[in-house]
């Protein structure tokens, strides 16, 4: 009985000890990481991990384990079925802590090959509120390992760490929407500088190069171009191009087909903006062999009222 009491109080102790390491961390692999080192370092244990319910709510992924058994998991992005056959997803499903005392005779055990020696688990769920966010895994070498008591105390620790997610999931959208709002000032104050820079030139062979020149520099992109459309209204021709590719496109006569496979030609076609965040993926995407580190593209048409008469990419 004392030894019991003993061991239940000591770990209340480690338990206030990990929720004083990690309430403060707002980055959230930091935050996760150092909850399962601090985990296994103050209860002793052989493992722990962070599973996080993903956007399908269907499974929970692996977001940070100890040791490298931990970090091959994550590199194989591990993950288990939510209500399958594991202390994890039944955690999550059932909205409260399963034991298993003997890992061989669980029905509900994910046999786990990185964990070889684990004799006996708990996973613990994570709550915001009413919503189980995810949960996390302890494993001991012992069998017999947890009590119910032991639910109790590192229950506690766990509402700490749900908290000090959702904290660290703030403040990571709150700065995301800090850099888009900085991002969104910065464009405009370079879509002035651009405006200002070329509307008092009246001659073409003048105006396109700087166009093309000033939007690479204010905006900080890779390239930009202007392509107009010909009289046959079949092809948009590169009139300005900017640094060594721009210039070697010119000399070749580079052309694209208005409506064919390529952001410029679609943009022509359809009288709207095109943007590829991936160009490895996009289907109408032009594979250019003089700009082989564009990863992302922009294709804007150029409007005299309701007119197409070029499109600008960057």
């Amino acid at each position: 009985m004392t030894q019991s009491i003993e061991r239940h109080a000591k770990l209340l102790n480690a338990a206030a000890r990990v929720s004083r390491s990690i309430t403060s961390i707002l980055d959230l692999n930091l935050l996760l990481q150092r909850t399962v080192d601090i985990i296994c370092d103050e209860f002793d244990f052989y493992y722990a991990g962070v599973f996080l319910v993903d956007d399908t709510g269907q499974w929970a992924e692996l977001k940070s384990g100890r040791g490298e058994a931990g970090s091959a998991m994550i590199k194989e992005h591990h993950k288990l079925a939510i209500g399958g056959n594991s202390m994890i997803g039944s955690a999550i499903y059932e909205r409260q802590a399963p034991i298993a005392l003997d890992v061989g005779a669980e029905a509900v055990f994910f046999k786990n090959p990185h964990l070889p020696l684990t004799r006996s688990e708990m996973a613990l769920p994570l709550f915001v509120g009413d919503e189980v966010i995810g949960a996390v895994t302890v494993q001991s070498v012992e069998e017999a390992a947890f009590s119910q008591e032991d639910i109790a105390a590192l229950q506690t620790m766990a509402d700490q760490l749900a908290v000090a997610i959702s904290n660290a999931h703030l403040h990571q959208k709150n700065h995301e929407l800090l850099r888009q709002a900085e991002r969104r000032a910065r464009l405009l104050r370079a879509a002035n500088e651009v405006g200002k820079e070329v509307t008092s030139i009246l001659d073409l062979d003048t105006l396109l190069p700087k166009m093309v020149d000033t939007v690479v520099h204010a905006y900080g992109f890779y390239y930009a171009g202007v392509f107009l459309v010909d009289e046959d209204e079949e092809w948009a021709s590169l009139r300005a191009a900017y640094g060594e590719a721009g210039k070697a496109m010119l000399a070749e006569g580079h052309k694209l087909q208005v409506g064919g496979k390529s952001m410029i030609g679609t943009a022509i076609r359809l009288n709207e903006p095109r943007v590829a965040f991936d160009v490895g993926v996009e289907r109408v995407h032009f594979k250019n062999p003089h700009l082989p580190h564009t990863r992302s593209e922009m294709a804007l048409p150029l409007f005299v009222g309701d007119e197409v008469i070029g499109a600008v990419t960057v």
